[in-house]
C-alpha cells in the first residue's frame, strides 16, 4: 500500500496474514532497501489499519487468504 511518500509491504500473507509490515520511505529510498518500520511505529500502525479496512475478497480463490480480522493470532513466525 502506498500513502504519500510511504510504502507498506507485508510478505507471506498466505502463510500468516499477521506478519509485520515493512515500511519504506520512497522519497529517500526509492529502491526499497531500508525497512524503516521500527523508526516510524505510528505510520506502520496507521497503514496496517488502512490495509485491514481495505481488504476485500478476490474473485480468484487462489488469492483469498484468511482475513486477519476473523482469524485468531498465530505465534508461528517465520525464522530466517
Amino acid at each position: 500500500m502506498r500513502q504519500g511518500k510511504w510504502k507498506a509491504v507485508r510478505y507471506d500473507v498466505a502463510i500468516n496474514p499477521d506478519y509485520p509490515l515493512e515500511l519504506y520511505d520512497l522519497t529517500n529510498d526509492p529502491a526499497e532497501k531500508n525497512n524503516v518500520a521500527a523508526q516510524y511505529p505510528e505510520i506502520v500502525k496507521e497503514m496496517n489499519s488502512n490495509i485491514r479496512e481495505a481488504r476485500i475478497a478476490s474473485h480468484s480463490p487462489k488469492f483469498n487468504f484468511p482475513s486477519p480480522r476473523k482469524q485468531p493470532r498465530r505465534n508461528n513466525k517465520k525464522k530466517y
